[in-house]
């Protein structure tokens, strides 16, 4: 696919290692529970490849992305000084820990040293977390220019994997095999993953992965035309299984993916060259088809988004009477009202631990501290179904300023992709830098009301797309190395 000859000696390349990790984390790593028995294979393997590509990184990788390097290692520094042991009169007088410093007085502990983490092993296992996204950081450093951009095929190979099985458990919810999780939405489609909500949003986030996936630079115009068949085949599963899932979330999601089309297929990617004498013959083979001519067309593309838009309007409609219709959530309450308690009871737990936090990935434990007894049941609250309230609990003002910047260095990124004709890249580079960015801002709002980022397989996606909008930026100022 992505060459005509693959040697022997390609198949441990770094693009493969790679692809084969991104493929690993797709099938394995669809939960974001800290007790999932594929944690245990895939973790060691992360570190295992985080420090082979640290060691082997090129030194034009240190200098040119040296600001992606430190701010990964940022992250693991301060996750690991919340697990450095403090004395007594210093974690004891720390907001938020004077109940802790009380059991012990009346445990007969005395006065010992802790760390400032109210529960070390979460924050231990959140440590070890940080290994996936470092591994597909460190590896993405260490591909060359083309490899890099060329990870959107086996992003997409998981994808179609993950659509496919969720229309067979949309077909056969009895077939419990089907599901991969013992905690999971049993009976609903979620293809790879545990949860209804993460798949919906990753299958909406497919639909502009297709987009400009068909738009990967081929020399086969037979191929050409193929994948442009399997794209819209794949596009309209794609759709049927966020409707399925019910996932109000996933819907939304599919509505902005769509929305954005008219920025992603864009003119300039299937206009054909202008044939001249002897170059008539090659300007028809680099030629994507005739439906390629269509799209170029600048009504075309805006047109079929509106009508799609509505169908899909009118498709969520349809489902309205089955369990777990996407019309039907849309209408519930119930669930929201509950959301919407535990964000007000999260920020005053917030406010109590100010300015440092409760210690990262210690959300349950200081949950627990102050759960309103209404809310008390045999399921204990594992998340605060919103990422920006979690970390403000968790990490107090390095959270805060972890979403701040991430929040400015979207916007800066979306700012610098604004005009094509400064941008030194071919138009398909350019609208998978906008499909990136499209991404990473679905999943962002969906961290809202949900906690997407926390899954392994779309954390490693999250950083992908990431080094995509910074390569795309870095290519722009001519900083771009292998």
């Amino acid at each position: 696919m992505l060459r005509n000859k693959v040697a022997p000696s390609q198949i441990f390349s770094d693009y493969w290692i790679a692809s084969g990790f991104l493929i690993l984390l797709g099938l394995l790593g669809g939960s974001g529970r800290d007790d999932v028995q594929s944690l245990i294979f895939i973790r060691p393997l992360a570190i295992l490849l985080a420090a082979y590509a640290l060691w082997t990184l090129p030194a034009e990788s240190w200098r040119h992305h040296r600001r992606a390097l430190l701010a990964m290692g940022g992250i693991m520094l301060v996750t690991l000084a919340y697990l450095v042991p403090l004395p007594p009169s210093l974690w004891q007088a720390a907001p938020g820990h004077s109940l802790i410093a009380a059991i012990d007085e009346a445990a007969g502990f005395g006065d010992i040293w802790r760390s400032y983490s109210i529960a070390p092993y979460r924050t231990i296992n959140t440590l070890f977390s940080l290994a996936i996204p470092a591994a597909t950081l460190l590896m993405m450093l260490r591909l060359k220019d083309d490899e890099r951009w060329q990870l959107l095929i086996p992003i997409v190979v998981v994808g179609a994997v993950s659509v496919m099985l969720a229309l067979l458990q949309a077909a056969a919810p009895a077939a419990k095999l089907l599901w991969f999780y013992r905690f999971t939405n049993d009976g609903l489609p979620v293809g790879l993953f545990a949860n209804r909500n993460h798949a919906a949003v990753f299958h909406a986030c497919m639909l502009p992965m297709l987009a400009v996936a068909v738009q990967l630079p081929t020399q086969n115009r037979i191929w050409s035309k193929i994948r442009i068949a399997v794209a819209i085949f794949l596009g309209v599963a794609t759709l049927i299984a966020v409707l399925a899932s019910g996932s109000r979330a996933g819907l939304i999601a599919a509505l902005l993916a769509i929305a954005s089309f008219p920025f992603l297929l864009y003119k300039s990617a299937f206009k054909k060259a202008a044939p001249t004498g002897r170059t008539k013959h090659k300007a028809r083979e680099r030629k994507f088809g005739k439906l390629f001519d269509l799209l170029g067309q600048k009504w075309v593309v805006p047109t079929a988004t509106m009508a799609l838009l509505a169908s899909i309007g009118a498709a969520t409609l349809m489902f309205s009477d089955s369990d777990g219709g996407t019309a039907r959530r849309l209408s519930e309450t119930s669930e929201t009202e509950q959301r919407w308690t535990i964000w007000q009871e999260s920020l005053e737990i917030a406010r109590d631990f100010a300015p440092l936090g409760s210690g990262p990935g210690t959300f349950v434990e200081a949950y627990k501290i102050k759960e309103p007894i209404d809310t008390l049941t045999p399921n204990y609250i594992n998340h605060a179904h919103n990422d920006l309230v979690e970390l403000l609990l968790t990490t107090g003002v390095f959270g805060a300023l972890f979403i701040v910047v991430a929040l400015l260095a979207l916007m800066l990124a979306g700012w610098r992709l604004r005009d094509r004709t400064a941008l030194a890249q071919p138009s398909w580079q350019q609208n998978q830098a906008r499909m990136a960015w499209t991404v990473l801002a679905i999943m962002g709002a969906a961290s809202i009301v949900d906690y997407p980022l926390r899954v392994p397989s779309l954390t490693a996606l999250a950083v992908v797309m990431a080094c995509w909008l910074s390569f795309a930026g870095a290519r722009k100022r001519g900083s771009t190395q292998g």
